[in-house]
Parts: C-alpha cells; sequence; structure tokens
C-alpha cells in the first residue's frame, strides 16, 4: 500500500468519525452516466488491491462508493490521474459506466473548478 497518499485504513477512517456504510456501492442504487460528485473519502481495500471511494452525488446528495483497482504499473491511475493523491472535498465531474457482470465502474474523474450549488 501507498505511503505517500491520502487513502485511509479503515479503523482510521472510523476512528475520524467517517461512516462507510452510510455510502451505496449496489449496482440498482449507484447512478450511471457523468455527474458530479465530491470526493468526502478514501479506504484501503481489505486486499489493498483497490481504493474504495467515497462521493456525494450533486445535487441530489446520495451517498455512493466506487473502486479504483490497480493497474498493471501497480499504480491506482485512473486515467492520468493518480487516486491515492486526490484531495478530500474535492468535486469530481465522474463518468460511471456498466461492467460486464452489471455493476457500476469508474470510468474517468475529472476535477472540477467550481462548485455546484
Amino acid at each position: 500500500m501507498e505511503n505517500n497518499s491520502n487513502v485511509l485504513q479503515f479503523n482510521a477512517a472510523l476512528d475520524a468519525g467517517l461512516e462507510p456504510r452510510n455510502y451505496s456501492y449496489k449496482k440498482e442504487e449507484v447512478p450511471l452516466g457523468n455527474y458530479d460528485a465530491r470526493l468526502d473519502f478514501m479506504i484501503w481495500s481489505k486486499n489493498g488491491n483497490a481504493i474504495n471511494c467515497f462521493f456525494t452525488v450533486f445535487p441530489s446528495g446520495q451517498l455512493i462508493s466506487l473502486s479504483v483497482y490497480k493497474n498493471t504499473d501497480a499504480d491506482f491511475l485512473l486515467g492520468n490521474l493518480a487516486v491515492c493523491r486526490l484531495g478530500f472535498g474535492t468535486v469530481f465531474h465522474l463518468n460511471v459506466e456498466q461492467n460486464f457482470k452489471g455493476y457500476p465502474r469508474l470510468v474517468s474523474m475529472e476535477p472540477q473548478d467550481i462548485s455546484p450549488t
């Protein structure tokens, strides 16, 4: 796991008052398509091969969780974005598609310069 990252261990997230259980990852609840969302926090997955990203969707306020998986270079890149170094509270424009099993897959996330109202 990356030492130079903003990704939290599960217990550290709980100690900080964060509640991952409030964020849905269910395929019938995570919206597909393009939309803006704030990155609230990130936690390493249990096996360390993924980063679980926790977002608040705008304007609905829905809380969702999407994962970014380690690529072949042993990095956590989404396009050119080093996910493990992203700042909490940043608003991103997300592109979420369905994977071959029907689950939501984060395809891209671009930082936004303005906050949604």
